[in-house]
């Protein structure tokens, strides 16, 4: 008996998360993005749109396949 197909959708930290955990808070990496003429929404956006997408793959997985997530 062979076992069902399995997913195992992975994800990496977005650029967002990466500059919270250095400087400690939105606001401040707000601060640190805007001195080099960059805005934290943009970063934010795409931190948004990341973390949406699993949920739309897991969605996509047929019932029957194993699903495991990192």
């Amino acid at each position: 008996m062979s076992l069902a197909p399995r997913a195992v959708p992975v994800h990496r930290t977005t650029e967002y998360e990466e500059l919270v955990a250095r400087h400690g808070t939105h606001g401040q990496a707000a601060v640190f993005l805007a001195s080099r003429g960059r805005d934290i929404e943009e970063a934010a956006a795409r931190h948004r749109r990341t973390r949406a997408a699993p949920a739309e793959v897991i969605s996509a997985v047929p019932p029957t396949w194993r699903q495991a997530s990192t």
